[in-house]
């Protein structure tokens, strides 16, 4: 069966706490066509679970859902999400640099600039928080200049553009 992406994107918003278990469930019981992207024993199972007093919901949706889905496309559309993200908000642009660092790690050396540039940076600080002086270090968080900004939202850009446009291809496998 076939799964349209407007399906999958409500799926991926909810894995993604970008909507309530509740709403999820709602929309489950109201989109008509989705009935007809799944089989009957998926669709029953999708409708059998407890959203309400599952504290592990989501984990229960995405086992069942990444049968029928490949979760690299999950993972393509948090990586969307976060490249818009990075570009309007600051605690997206620290949490992307620093995945652009794993990134660069996985083998993607598009991400040589963002990851090893400067998400290494906040990756360094981050762990020398868990230690006091004299092992770890009283350093300051990196606060990014003007120019360095105005190059990391043109690498940002840069990206979005391959990514949406195809050529760049993520491998989230560790090399």
């Amino acid at each position: 069966k076939f799964m349209k992406k407007e399906t999958k994107e409500v799926f991926f918003k909810f894995l993604n706490k970008e909507i309530s278990a509740e709403c999820f469930e709602n929309w489950l019981y109201q989109d008509e066509s989705l009935e007809n992207e799944l089989s009957v024993y998926d669709y029953t199972d999708f409708l059998s679970f407890k959203y309400k007093h599952d504290t592990k919901i989501k984990l229960h949706v995405a086992d069942l859902f990444f049968t029928i889905v490949d979760s690299k496309e999950f993972d393509d559309y948090k990586f969307s999400k976060l490249l818009n993200n990075a570009l309007e908000n600051k605690d997206a642009l620290e949490y992307l640099l620093i995945w652009s660092y794993d990134l660069y790690c996985y083998g993607n050396k598009e991400f040589t600039e963002l990851g090893m540039g400067y998400g290494l940076d906040l990756i360094a600080y981050e762990s020398e928080q868990g230690y006091s002086p004299p092992w770890g270090s009283e350093c300051k968080k990196r606060v990014f200049t003007d120019v360095e900004k105005a190059f990391i939202r043109k690498e940002i850009l840069r990206i979005k553009g391959l990514f949406e446009s195809g050529e760049l291809c993520i491998s989230y496998d560790y090399e």
